[in-house]
């Protein structure tokens, strides 16, 4: 009886472990590093507009920030003016970033040359830097972008003698639309957007590596561990209205965005992007996550050419079994908290704050006719829990809007 009991324990064991294995790689979310964003904690589900809903909220398509003025005559001869909303066009886009602390980076500079600082922030920070360019449109419950993203991202490790990180190129095309209708004094729009993306991923790469291509050294390409794939994303969106009140719902990568990757190398994905052989490990997946979003955005009539502020909060659902995703920790209520707040001045100034994941954000914006110049400092959190792994960035955006 003993033994009977003792060889159904080792099975049920054995069957609960294979169930704990990880099904799939998590693959990072494709997104836009706005610093209007990020300086706000990262929450802007319930206030989404222009051309950031294209990464947020496609609800955001029908909620224009930009208006016009149109005058007429009524039927009495009366000059009428109306109020009516405007697209936005961006011509481009162009978004550098850093993961890096700038304080303890400022420190080690006066002691210590610019690539030790440099590597000493893997222990603390984490290294990270990319670029993200885009043009797109947004209107009349429409949404239409083109988006490119480099990134680098070296984790937090002990060890500065072997410093690997990921090296990700993505583009992407968002399309979408938005309807806006009304029940009764409530404003609601709903939206949904579809995003087909080709991703080029240089797995566990050295850092020196890195510095090597950056400065032209010599580089076995071959030993560089290379995915190159295919991937289709789908995004559903809603923001209610009701007076100064806003509620947001999103649902981003719906079904868990899969990508269909191929197997590679860097000396052939420099001679053919699109060449590979079947890839047989786990699938990469990027995990759905639920958005729920409040804003309140006072209208102070006239006064709200001088000064106009918002506030927002939003919280994040991950919709996947943690346990299904390599590296990927089940995560704390206040790390899936976010919130911000944002007071335009005299119509061309932004002065920008937000809460994310325990830590403060803070960031500026100027609007300067077509040309827009926004910049922000952040913190994410990459652990389970606030406090466990911080890593902070600052960003920086240029674009032409009209």
């Amino acid at each position: 009886m003993k033994k009977n009991t003792c060889i159904l324990v080792f099975v049920l064991s054995l069957v609960a472990s294979l169930f704990a294995d990880a099904k799939y790689n998590f693959d990072q979310p494709f997104g836009w590093q706005s610093p209007e964003i990020m300086a706000q904690g990262g929450s802007f589900t319930a206030v989404a507009s222009g051309f950031n809903s294209l990464m947020t909220n496609p609800a955001g398509f029908a909620m224009s920030k930009t208006y016009k003025y149109e005058e007429s005559e009524d039927e009495n001869g009366e000059r009428v003016v109306e109020k009516k909303e405007k697209g936005e066009i961006t011509v481009i886009g162009v978004l550098p970033y850093a993961v890096i602390n700038p304080f303890t980076l400022r420190d080690d500079l006066s002691s210590e040359s610019l690539m030790d600082s440099i590597l000493n922030q893997s222990e603390t920070n984490g290294i990270g830097a990319g670029a993200q360019v885009g043009l797109g449109y947004v209107g009349h419950g429409f949404g239409f972008g083109l988006v490119t993203t480099v990134d680098m991202m070296f984790p937090q490790t002990d060890n500065i003698l072997g410093i690997n990180g990921d090296v990700t190129f993505t583009s992407a095309f968002v399309g979408g639309y938005a309807h806006k209708f009304y029940l009764g004094q409530i404003g609601l729009s709903v939206g949904a957007d579809i995003r087909p993306m080709w991703r080029i991923k240089a797995r566990d790469i050295d850092i020196d590596t890195v510095f090597s291509i950056i400065d032209g050294g010599e580089v076995d390409y071959t030993s560089i561990d290379v995915l190159t794939g295919f991937a289709i994303g789908f995004d559903l969106g809603l923001i209610a209205e009701w007076k100064m009140l806003s509620l947001g719902l999103s649902f981003r990568d719906i079904g868990h965005t899969r990508y269909l990757y191929q197997q590679s190398n860097g000396e052939d994905i420099l001679s053919d992007p699109f060449s590979g052989t079947d890839y047989t490990g786990l699938d990469y997946i990027t995990p759905m996550t639920m958005h729920l979003g409040i804003g309140v955005h006072p209208d102070l009539g006239t006064l709200s050419k001088w000064v106009d502020p918002k506030v927002h909060i939003e919280y994040v659902v991950p919709m996947i079994d943690f346990d299904d995703v390599a590296s990927y920790e089940e995560q704390s209520f206040w790390v899936n908290l976010h919130a911000g707040a944002e007071v335009k001045l005299f119509s061309f100034m932004a002065l920008r704050a937000g809460y994310s994941s325990g830590y403060l954000s803070a960031g500026i914006g100027l609007d300067l006719f077509i040309a827009e110049l926004n910049a922000a400092i952040y913190s994410l959190e990459t652990g389970s829990h606030s406090g466990s792994s911080q890593q902070m960035g600052a960003s920086v955006e240029l674009a032409f809007r009209f």
